[in-house]
């Protein structure tokens, strides 16, 4: 069993707290400046909560010679980068939600520990989604035939409160909606495609939130396909999520909750959501594999992987 130190007890740290519960893991701490906020996630899901800023040394030293044997990181996208750096510094395994860092960082001391050995893993949660995996399967099974077109589109209605403060806040964030979802777009189309995305266009704009981006428009090429991606918080209905791949022979088509079609010159095939599945709770199990059996699975990305998605998003924010 793992003892894991959760930091960050907002929405994403509970719901990884959960998924660690649900896999037979113990959360033994969640760390949080708002002690408030880390009591109320410990009464729901146990552990100790404590009150921590942003120099985390202390009190993660204190829970590592108390047993603590692995990291999740969920804070502020801003903060990723040096918490999960504390961690690894103590020699804790460590899962880092996205993005790893934001643009205008230096990753290089991450990037470095993880050629050293250091167990690091990317929350890319997506790659879990059932129908994320089947357009990979029917791109790399050759399917579809040659890449032709593929589509990326991650839209949200956005309430008050739906988000907390400091995604909009570009000193804490990062960046709006192209860094908070672009990454995952990015990451998924170079992990189903498996050729080099490059930026051709861009468009950014902010009509809902002035203090950052909400609605982000990417061209891209990959091996001369043509590749869009499409990023939207609105304030009222938007269009659906979907992920699109065409080739010569065939498209695949995904939702976000993982249905998905298979229509190609050798016949149909779908899927609907499998019920119960969690793709939070799989990416746990992973991480786990990877922490007690130094099994990775092809599905959980190293930070390695995510340095050319990282790159294209630190080209878009300055284009």
């Amino acid at each position: 069993m793992l003892e894991v130190i959760v930091i960050g007890a907002g929405r994403m740290g509970r719901e990884h707290a959960h998924a660690i519960s649900a896999a037979g893991d113990e959360v033994i701490a969640f760390l949080d400046p708002d002690l408030t906020r880390a009591e109320s996630a410990a009464a729901e899901i146990g552990g100790e909560a404590l009150a921590a800023e942003a120099d985390l040394t202390g009190p993660l030293e204190r829970l590592t010679r108390r047993g603590a044997s692995a990291a999740l990181i969920a804070s502020p996208s801003v903060l990723h980068l040096a918490h999960a750096q504390a961690a690894i510094s103590l020699g804790l395994p460590v899962l880092l939600e996205k993005p790893p860092w934001v643009p205008g960082q230096d990753p290089e001391p991450l990037l470095a520990a993880a050629r050293q050995g250091a167990v690091l893993a990317v929350g890319m949660t997506t790659r879990f989604n059932p129908g994320v995996q089947a357009v990979r399967n029917a791109v790399r099974s050759g399917a579809l035939g040659p890449l032709l077109f593929a589509s990326d589109r991650v839209a949200f209605t956005l309430g008050p409160g739906d988000l907390g403060d400091w995604y909009f806040d570009v000193r804490r964030s990062g960046g709006g909606v192209l860094v908070t979802n672009g990454v995952h777009s990015l990451d998924r189309l170079g992990w189903i495609l498996g050729e080099t995305l490059v930026l051709r266009s861009v468009r950014l704009s902010s009509g809902l939130f002035r203090s950052c981006e909400d609605t982000a428009l990417l061209e891209l090429s990959a091996d001369g396909a043509t590749v869009q991606v499409t990023e939207l918080w609105g304030p009222g209905p938007v269009p659906p999520s979907e992920l699109l791949v065409i080739g010569p022979r065939g498209s695949c088509w995904t939702d976000s909750e993982g249905n998905w079609r298979l229509s190609s010159v050798e016949g149909s095939r779908s899927e609907d959501r499998p019920l119960g599945y969690s793709e939070i709770l799989e990416q746990w199990r992973a991480f786990r594999d990877l922490v007690l059996e130094g099994r990775r699975s092809s599905v959980l990305p190293g930070i390695e992987e995510l340095w050319a998605p990282m790159q294209l998003l630190e080209q878009a924010v300055h284009w």
